[in-house]
């Protein structure tokens, strides 16, 4: 072992011994001898191949030594990136950027400030590590600029906002010299990403006192609108797109479908304007039907998408179309679609809308053929072996409930706790029944305890249920 080690670093002074005399033949002889020998697989020594062939500015060769590292590290990642940043291959050091492990990038950030690079690297910089969630890297690098285009301060406007610092991207903003459709936009799709709909509503008014917005503004906008149930102002704003894409359209559609507005009717009317509709279009055409209860406009909208259009459906559709027709009781039907549609019986996702609704309206026959078919397309996932038993128990054949959770432990299976979840500035909080666990649980308690003195007597019950958690918390 110690041995080896020494001629590794023999190895490697030939290597330096090479550069250092700019003879590139000596460094390609121990190339040769190092892959006779299998040592190019060592990080050790690849690394320094890497890094002479960045020197001679042979960068392909540099390439083709990292690409054939198995395991590389941290020091494989920089001295690459450096070399394509020292001879300005920076759209090739952009594209390694992104390719970089995750938990490299913070390391990897000591070497990026210590480059002069010019500024299109270093916004491709700022946008990486926003893309992964570095915004302080980021920012860091953001300062370094001497001359920050608008493109530089957009992308670091985006990068606040993605992570839900949007103090920091309005002041960013705010900082903007000069300011574009992008900017403007950046910060509106932060807005609306952050569920935070009236102020990007604001930030639009405020938009159009000087700038014009493009179709990713509208897009935004109306998905803002969207999320506020503001269905007559999103059409309104919809009217004012000059060049209606497919995008534009898809979102009008797919934004309204949850509110239950029977976006079938905006659909007619995109293909009325001769715009082709695609996969996600009939996604949010079915949807809306779904929310609306339609079950013909849905099943002829799905005609369409075949016929009219070349699409074919996918799993996503047909499950939508499936939950439709278990919504309205129409299960043998929703059961004969699973068996016509090419490969039917194999998607999971229709069988367990199926049995949802075999659930609902208590079709015990559909209820154990649509759980047969999922025990034996998903063995070891406990819930559905949980929803038959509860079909059977809410059909008081209790002896049979009972056989179920007895084949539960048969093969070995327990349902996850279930908890509940909320999702506050793209962060997602998880509750487990009786949990005191989380972080904020004591300013949690107090907020319960000042809404409890809102609640009529009647809706204290289900807290009287669980006092004995409260007092064990507020006694300590």
């Amino acid at each position: 072992m110690r041995d080896d080690l020494d001629l590794d670093y023999f190895f490697i002074y030939l290597i330096s011994r090479s550069i250092k005399n700019k003879n590139l033949k000596l460094g390609l002889l121990l190339h040769s001898q190092f892959i006779k020998k299998a040592l190019t697989f060592k990080p050790f020594i690849a690394n320094h191949l890497i890094d002479m062939y960045s020197k001679f500015n042979e960068i392909q060769s540099a390439q083709k030594v990292f690409d054939e590292l198995h395991v590389k590290n941290i020091h494989s990642w920089n001295i690459l990136l450096s070399g394509y940043s020292q001879y300005g291959h920076f759209g090739r050091a952009c594209h390694l950027l992104d390719k970089m492990p995750r938990r490299n990038l913070v390391h990897g950030f000591t070497m990026v400030l210590v480059l002069k690079l010019d500024s299109i690297v270093y916004n491709a910089f700022i946008d990486a590590y926003g893309k992964c969630g570095e915004v302080d890297s980021a920012y860091m690098i953001f300062n370094r600029m001497s001359e920050r285009d608008v493109v530089s301060w957009t992308s670091m406007v985006v990068a606040y906002a993605k992570v839900s610092r949007l103090e920091d991207a309005c002041h960013v903003f705010n900082e903007m010299p000069v300011k574009n459709t992008v900017s403007w936009t950046g910060l509106i799709m932060g807005f609306v990403g952050n569920s935070c709909g009236n102020e990007a509503l604001n930030l639009f008014r405020q938009m159009l006192e000087g700038v014009q917005p493009n179709a990713y503004t509208f897009v935004s906008v109306l998905s803002a609108c969207a999320d506020l149930a503001l269905i007559e102002k999103a059409k309104l704003l919809f009217e004012r797109i000059h060049e209606k894409g497919v995008v534009s359209w898809n979102s009008l559609i797919t934004g309204n479908a949850p509110n239950g507005h029977g976006e079938e009717s905006v659909f007619r009317m995109m293909i009325e304007a001769n715009i082709m509709p695609n996969h996600v279009t009939f996604l949010g055409a079915l949807s809306a039907c779904s929310h609306t209860g339609l079950v013909s406009e849905g099943m002829r909208i799905l005609d369409l998408m075949e016929k009219d259009f070349g699409l074919i459906p996918s799993s996503d559709h047909y499950a939508i179309l499936i939950d439709l027709l278990g919504r309205k009781n129409r299960l043998e039907e929703a059961m004969n679609m699973i068996k016509r549609i090419p490969n039917g019986p194999n998607y999971i996702g229709m069988w367990g809308a199926l049995l949802g609704a075999c659930r609902v309206h208590g079709n015990l026959d559909l209820a154990r053929r649509a759980a047969a078919t999922l025990f034996e397309l998903e063995p070891k996932n406990a819930a559905r072996y949980v929803m038959l038993s509860n079909v059977y128990a809410a059909e008081r054949r209790w002896d049979d409930s009972q056989a179920v959770r007895r084949l539960m432990e048969e093969r070995g299976l327990r349902k996850d706790a279930a908890y509940s979840w909320i999702e506050v500035r793209n962060v997602r909080h998880e509750f487990l029944a009786k949990d005191m666990g989380h972080p904020q649980i004591e300013k949690i308690c107090e907020v319960i305890c000042i809404l409890l003195d809102h609640y009529p007597s009647e809706m204290l019950l289900y807290f009287l249920m669980n006092m004995e958690v409260w007092l064990k918390f507020l006694i300590k």
